[in-house]
């Protein structure tokens, strides 16, 4: 007879009987939480970089001959395609470098492997990636998904991550504060280089 040990779940799902994920509500609360931060953060991060772009621009202009100036933009998609680009960055960053949003601080969460280990560049990315997906009919995409015990959306099933609480048993290892404050210091720098080459499709000469 044979007594080979298989897993409950198949695809690289996490093992039921092993990681117990957190559920819908708790996660839609953390997400909501973390769009405001993306806002919030967003405020300085503008004024920044378009005084940085003024700057340069200011430095251009005796060696060109000619002015600058910025247009208000005319078309939505360029403040689609920046918004998206933020999300991507800012959930990928943080996830990867802390195992922790903004908003998973706050519910206390933590994202980590199937194998209880820290999400990776490339688990954190994918699952940014397909929250785009996920996040679609106000969440029906992913709430459709979560089964028990593991409640991984499509995004979790493609990176081969679980959302479980901070201090859950499947949790291996600890990741230090200031991985915070590095990824703070990444997501910024990335976000004022997508300011930056937004703002530069409405910079004009004169």
């Amino acid at each position: 007879m044979d007594t080979t040990n298989t897993s409950p779940l198949q695809s690289g799902n996490a093992k039921e009987a092993e990681i117990h994920g957190k559920k819908f509500w708790p996660r839609a609360g953390a997400f909501l939480v973390d769009y405001l931060a993306i806002g919030v953060l967003y405020i300085p991060t503008r004024f920044w970089s378009l005084a940085i772009l003024g700057v340069i621009f200011s430095a251009i202009t005796p060696l060109s001959g000619k002015s600058y100036y910025l247009v208000q933009s005319s078309s939505p998609w360029v403040g689609y395609v920046i918004g998206i680009l933020q999300t991507v960055v800012y959930f990928g960053v943080f996830e990867w470098l802390f195992g922790r949003t903004i908003g998973k601080i706050i519910f206390r969460m933590r994202v980590i492997d199937n194998s209880g280990d820290s999400c990776n560049l490339k688990q954190a990315f994918i699952r940014s990636v397909y929250r785009l997906i996920d996040g679609l009919f106000f969440g029906i995409v992913a709430y459709s998904y979560m089964k028990p015990p593991a409640y991984q959306r499509l995004g979790d099933r493609k990176a081969s991550t679980v959302v479980v609480s901070s201090n859950d048993a499947a949790v291996k290892k600890n990741i230090v504060w200031w991985n915070f404050i590095l990824a703070l210091a990444i997501y910024l720098a990335a976000e004022s280089m997508i300011v930056m080459l937004g703002a530069l499709l409405y910079v004009h000469p004169t």
